[in-house]
């Protein structure tokens, strides 16, 4: 169903998982690739927040407003790191650049550095951002495959959508960006023929 113009690299873009992809880690799952190159792709999933806040994570935290902010699942691959996505501070150093898959949209393990700057600066001078738990990964060509199976739809990934308030709903909410077919795709679940 997708058409011949898929991208080379799907660096800063969306895959949003078809009804053929079986892996229950995926089940309906919004990934916002953050890099793409020979040697495999990354990314997070955008849209599983988790009830945990990063108190949970950090017993140091337990009673400061840092600690009780949320994370969200970002895949089944090292779940005992995390990751950020953040918006692009100029305010805040950058002695490690970060991958910006978008522009605007800055990707990186959550660094001690940005740690300490969220705990030392007060909380309206702090960019707009989300702390994930593990990662999605595909080794070289594995994504490829996963694309020519059809597990995948992709489209253009954006900033914004990132830091939506309500991940709850960017499946039928990406999804749809890409004509009524996908729309109805993303409602029902039912793959429709375009004959």
């Amino acid at each position: 169903m997708e058409d011949s113009s898929r991208p080379e690299n799907f660096g800063g873009y969306f895959l949003c998982a078809s009804e053929l992809l079986l892996d229950p880690n995926f089940f309906r799952a919004v990934v916002m690739i953050a890099q793409h190159d020979v040697q495999g792709a990354l990314g997070l999933v955008v849209n599983r927040p988790t009830e945990g806040c990063l108190a949970d994570l950090f017993s140091g935290l337990r009673g400061t407003n840092l600690g009780s902010k949320n994370f969200s699942w970002g895949g089944p691959v090292q779940q005992d790191h995390l990751f950020v996505f953040r918006k692009e501070n100029p305010h805040i150093p950058e002695p490690f650049p970060g991958l910006r898959p978008v522009p605007g949209l800055v990707f990186e393990p959550l660094t001690q550095i940005f740690f300490d700057y969220l705990q030392e600066t007060p909380e309206e001078s702090h960019p707009e951002y989300r702390i994930f738990a593990g990662y999605s990964g595909w080794e070289a060509g594995q994504l490829s495959r996963e694309l020519d199976e059809g597990a995948w739809y992709w489209v253009e990934g954006d900033r914004n959508t990132v830091f939506d308030p309500h991940p709850e709903v960017l499946y039928e909410g990406v999804l749809s960006r890409k004509g009524p077919l996908y729309k109805i795709i993303a409602r029902t679940g039912i793959r429709i023929s375009e004959n």
